[in-house]
């Protein structure tokens, strides 16, 4: 009787310990219909570039890795909602990291919304780019990128986000009136760069390069 226990224990904890297998899905081109990433697979590879086509949403859920190949974009035309949360982060990185070359970034063009909230930004050229366009950035992490935030005649709201490196400048915007508020930005060769005509509101932002 007491073989059977410790044996029962053994095989209850390597059940418990034992890691959960994820699912990858390659993806590229068009998406012209409401979608979402990370019902069923954890895992998504951008291959070549993404676009999102209006009026469609992509949605991507809290605890999905993106991994773009190099010099990869995710367009949106639409709509992307991308919001992790505190404990379950989305990863948006690189999927050769031994390449020279970084994938893109997420660039939003013109007429297109979404909201980008408590996700990781790794090996990337620029992370978003918003362009004529409206969204929400709030409490992202960029760990390493050319660029973080780059507004161009956008009404962004960037707030409570962590840049950590960013070889060119951490927030760029050019006639944009957005809202940035709480970020800190560190390691940059620019931290904030504003051209006019612009009018953002500025503040509460720790920036140290």
């Amino acid at each position: 009787m007491i073989v059977w226990v410790l044996l029962a224990s053994a095989t209850a904890a390597f059940l418990w310990t034992a890691p959960t297998a994820t699912a990858t899905t390659y993806v590229r081109g068009l998406i012209t219909t409401d979608t979402t990433w990370g019902i069923s697979d954890t895992i998504y590879v951008a291959t070549y570039h993404v676009t999102v086509r209006a009026p469609a949403t992509l949605t991507i859920l809290p605890g999905t890795t993106v991994k773009f190949d190099p010099g990869v974009h995710l367009f949106i035309e639409g709509s992307l909602v991308a919001d992790g949360t505190a404990t379950s982060a989305i990863i948006f990185t690189a999927n050769n990291t031994g390449s020279p070359i970084t994938w893109g970034g997420i660039q939003f063009n013109a007429s297109s919304s979404g909201s980008i909230s408590w996700s990781t930004f790794d090996r990337v050229d620029r992370a978003v780019t918003a362009t004529a366009s409206s969204l929400s950035l709030s409490s992202n992490t960029i760990l390493q990128a050319g660029a973080g935030f780059v507004l161009v005649r956008s009404t962004a709201f960037v707030t409570s986000n962590v840049i950590k490196r960013a070889s060119s400048l951490g927030i760029y915007a050019n006639a944009s009136d957005a809202q940035i508020a709480g970020n800190a930005i560190n390691g940059t060769g620019l931290g904030i760069q504003v051209e006019q005509p612009s009018a953002p509101t500025i503040s509460a932002t720790r920036s140290r390069t």
